[in-house]
């Protein structure tokens, strides 16, 4: 305590009983209280900054002598105060510290060892790692961690890592990748033992969706190019399962570009993993000097299949994998067997069994679809109805009231997300539907319907309760007589305005004829709201009494401007001069805080809280429909005509992608009918399939939901549910079982009626399997009877395993292409056409065209595209 008291604690009881009105040199504190006018004026001289510390009652430069002396007496003799040059440092260490003991307890934490790496010379590009094993991995079928070697020196620069599907490739490629970064940082490393050189950088690229506004191989090659700018740097590169989502020959044929000039770049290390089992023949090109192989693979026991997860040295011997995979993931048994089907009648498959493939068809259990309300699932909303509702879609209605000094911009944006969630949320009952679309046609066609609705709007918009009672504190608080003056005339120009919008409310929305049961109620509504002694007429008769009390006090105001006209302009300058002059409000601006007061009763503007409600509710009624007839009418979009589901017809004329929607957008034509249920989307990629698809998936989810749609003509007939899926990526689940689950949940039970639309799906395996896979989701939705389905693919064949099945069409989106002028012109039409694709080179072409560098125009790398440009001669050779 003697130590505590000598170090200054004792001062902290003086300081607390220090009371400045005592201290004869102690200055006014503020602490945002206000002093008199005169006050203010008195100090103009201190400047903003100390305006500033005056309404913010800062204690900067309000200090006595006394209490200044008492500060620094006990700051002189505080150890803490005495300490503050050394609190950084220490809190820095202290920070340190606690890091570098947290990851510490973690490694010691883990369930297999971590080793500290032995560090070897950084022009070797060494990575020889014994026993390393993945922290992240999501572990699955009950394994644990499976330790591999990884061996990378100068003789082993490049792996191509391939084999069967979720076996291990994606966290092979995450475990060096991340063991790598982990050498880069200086830390230990999940391994039993290590020796590495350090990498400047270490790179991860895995393989894009295409689900956002460019197409998966536009994005590939941004992301790859971005690597290759790192080629001939002491860096690490990591890329998974390269150009799969083009056709099979050009999608192989870079990849054995990449692969090439990633071996030319010697002091690069990289890792790509691949379902291209043709590349195995550069095992002995002298060109791809570098590249090693390495591959995963399943064990066939008679109790099954069996993952081991274990990488083995040299290429994947086993090619037809697919299958085998996709019922140990439980597909479907009406896909597996299609697909089974489908392979025997094309070559067949090898090295399977067959036995147990057949045991899955016959017995194997029917997944059950997931539970959902309403028609959307929430995998399908994030995919087609994500940012549906745009504000330059809002219409008219939102920037008229944008003029409108009492228009609540906040309860418009809670209105929005409404309106928005509203026409994402398809409905179950045709006549809703119906009655939601009648009603916005109402608002379209009837032009003095449609003012009548703005006049009532613009009465009914503002939140009077809060801005009648805002206003009124704003006016208190005001920290001159120029500013309250502003603000109490602000609030009588306000209160006149809501006047003169009541006064224009028309005596009725629309005379007769209610066109629909929605637009019946808000008209009755409106009569209702509008009745003679109800809550919403007391309000506003309250504030014509307001608006009269304030008429009059200005009349008086009016009195005494004109006898003070009559002066002359030496008395009116002496006049404004007196200070007596200047406190008197009344002469100034009319009306006085006090005379404020007897005029609003803050506890009667809270007792119409009732009217408020109504207004509000109404208001939200009736902006809703008049903002969805704005749309269509800004936007030239259509009612569709919505038929009960059992007319299984889905048709649209010339629809565009409303994400998208500009004068650019080329429109497309859907055509699904009984005789024609099931669509084949092909063609090049950016050509437009993707956007096609969600096209159709967004429209449907419009005119379910009751609005209209951005095409010019569309046909509908209801669906039991909606739903879209995109290719898989791998990125927690490995792609093809996440393939697997999105296959199972798009076919529908027998008897209902679904619109099935699915974007390029099982494109991460063996082509083989993967084109049986898909032709078998296709047969299982075709055999339905009851659903339509629009399909994407780049495999080829789907078209002769259809021939005289009538109900399966094919359409494709061509490219252009010309050399001229010494270099590729490409132009993308987008425009749909009928027959399947007969020209199946199209990926180079793109890769050509495409500048993955964005704003500035930079082209994919043209040494990648020559290497690429020669495998496919020299594969047409050897065929």
């Amino acid at each position: 305590m003697k130590t505590l008291y000598v170090s200054g604690a004792s001062l902290i009881k003086k300081l607390e009983k220090y009371d400045p009105t005592k201290d004869s040199g102690a200055r006014p504190l503020y602490f945002g209280k206000r002093r008199g006018f005169e006050d203010d004026e008195a100090e103009e001289g201190q400047g903003k900054e100390g305006e500033k510390q005056k309404r913010q009652g800062s204690m900067r430069g309000q200090k006595s002598p006394v209490l200044q002396k008492l500060l620094d007496k006990f700051h002189a003799q505080n150890p803490i105060s005495a300490a503050d040059g050394y609190l950084p440092f220490l809190d820095s260490v202290g920070t340190r510290l606690a890091a570098f003991t947290a990851y510490a307890e973690f490694i010691r934490s883990q369930p297999r060892p971590w080793c500290l790496p032995e560090s070897a010379p950084k022009d070797e590009g060494v990575l020889e790692i014994v026993g390393g094993w993945y922290p992240m991995t999501r572990l699955q079928r009950g394994s644990g961690n499976v330790p591999n070697d990884i061996s990378f020196n100068l003789e082993n620069r490049v792996m191509v890592i391939d084999g069967s599907n979720a076996c291990g490739k994606t966290n092979y490629l995450f475990e060096t990748a991340f063991i790598a970064n982990q050498v880069r940082t200086g830390g230990y490393v999940p391994a039993q033992k290590a020796r590495a050189s350090h990498f400047d950088d270490v790179i991860c690229r895995l393989k894009p969706t295409g689900m956002g506004r460019s197409g998966a191989l536009k994005e590939e090659l941004h992301s790859i190019q971005t690597l290759v700018d790192q080629l001939g740097g002491n860096v690490f590169l990591g890329i998974d399962e390269t150009y799969l989502s083009t056709n099979h020959d050009e999608g192989e044929a870079l990849t054995y570009g990449t692969l090439r000039r990633f071996a030319e770049a010697k002091p690069t290390r990289a890792i790509i993993t691949s379902h291209y089992p043709s590349l195995h023949d550069i095992i002995n090109d002298p060109r791809m000097e570098g590249v090693f192989f390495r591959h995963v693979e399943f064990e066939d026991t008679p109790q099954g299949i069996r993952f081991t997860y274990k990488v083995k040295d040299g290429p994947n011997r086993r090619l037809d994998y697919a299958p085998v995979i996709a019922v140990e993931e439980k597909i479907h048994p009406a896909i597996i067997g299609h697909a089974f089907r489908f392979l025997e009648k094309n070559g067949g498959i090898e090295g399977v069994n067959v036995d147990r493939i057949n045991q899955h068809i016959a017995e194997g259990e029917v997944p059950q679809a997931a539970g959902i309300e309403g028609v959307v699932d929430g995998h399908t909303k994030s995919l087609l109805v994500k940012s549906m509702w745009r504000e330059d879609g809002l219409g008219s209605l939102r920037r008229w009231f944008s003029t409108e000094a009492n228009f609540n911009f906040s309860y418009s944006k809670e209105l929005d997300t409404k309106i928005e969630e509203m026409m994402q949320t398809p409905l179950l009952d045709y006549h809703k539907v119906r009655d939601r679309l009648g009603t916005i046609e109402v608002f379209i066609k009837e032009k003095n319907v449609r003012k009548r609705a703005d006049r009532i709007s613009a009465a009914f918009s503002p939140d009077y309760e809060t801005r009648l009672i805002h206003n009124l504190g704003a006016i208190a608080g005001s920290f001159s007589m120029e500013e309250k003056h502003k603000n109490i005339d602000g609030y009588r120009k306000m209160i006149g305005e809501m006047m003169k919008n009541y006064r224009a409310l028309p005596l009725y929305l629309k005379k007769r004829h209610f066109a629909t049961e929605t637009f019946s109620g808000i008209t009755q509504q409106y009569e209702a709201l509008m009745a003679e002694g109800g809550p919403v007429r007391v309000f506003f008769e309250y504030l014509a009494g307001i608006e009269n009390q304030f008429r009059a006090i200005e009349g008086r105001l009016h009195v005494r401007r004109g006898e003070s006209s009559k002066m002359s302009p030496h008395d009116r300058k002496e006049l404004e001069g007196d200070p007596k002059h200047r406190e008197d409000v009344g002469a100034r601006i009319g009306i006085t805080q006090a005379d404020l007061e007897g005029i609003i009763s803050v506890e009667k503007i809270k007792g119409f809280g009732e009217a408020f409600s109504m207004m509000k509710s109404f208001f939200s009624e009736l902006y809703t429909y008049k903002s969805l007839a704005d749309q269509a009418v800004e936007n030239g979009w259509v009612k569709p005509t919505i038929l009960p589901r059992e007319g299984n017809t889905f048709v649209i004329i010339e629809g565009k992608y409303e994400l998208y929607h500009n004068d650019s957008i080329v429109p497309n034509n859907t055509r699904l009918y009984p005789r024609k249920r099931v669509e084949v989307l092909e063609g090049s990629n950016d050509g437009g399939k993707t956007c096609d698809l969600k096209k159709i998936g967004r429209i449907a989810v419009r005119a379910q939901s009751g609005g209209y749609v951005p095409a010019k003509n569309i046909i509908y007939s209801m669906r039991d549910r909606i739903i879209m899926r995109e290719k898989g990526e791998g990125n927690v689940l490995s792609a093809f079982q996440t393939d697997c689950r999105y296959a199972n949940e798009v076919v529908p039970p027998a008897g209902e009626y679904w619109l099935v639309l699915m974007d390029e799906t099982f494109t991460s395996t063996e082509w083989k399997g993967g084109r049986a896979l898909t032709y078998g989701i296709m047969k299982s939705v075709q055999d339905q009877g009851s659903s339509l389905m629009v399909i994407s693919s780049h495999y080829r064949g789907l078209r002769e395993a259809t021939y005289g099945r009538p109900i399966v069409q094919f359409s494709h989106f061509p490219i252009d292409a010309m050399f001229k002028d010494d270099e590729w012109k490409i132009e993308f039409p987008h425009r749909k056409r009928p027959g399947p694709l007969r020209d199946p080179r199209y990926a180079l072409k793109v890769a050509r065209e495409n500048a993955p560098g964005g704003y500035e125009k930079r082209f994919f790398d043209q040494t990648i595209l020559d290497y690429a440009e020669q495998r496919l001669q020299q594969r047409k050779l050897q065929s």
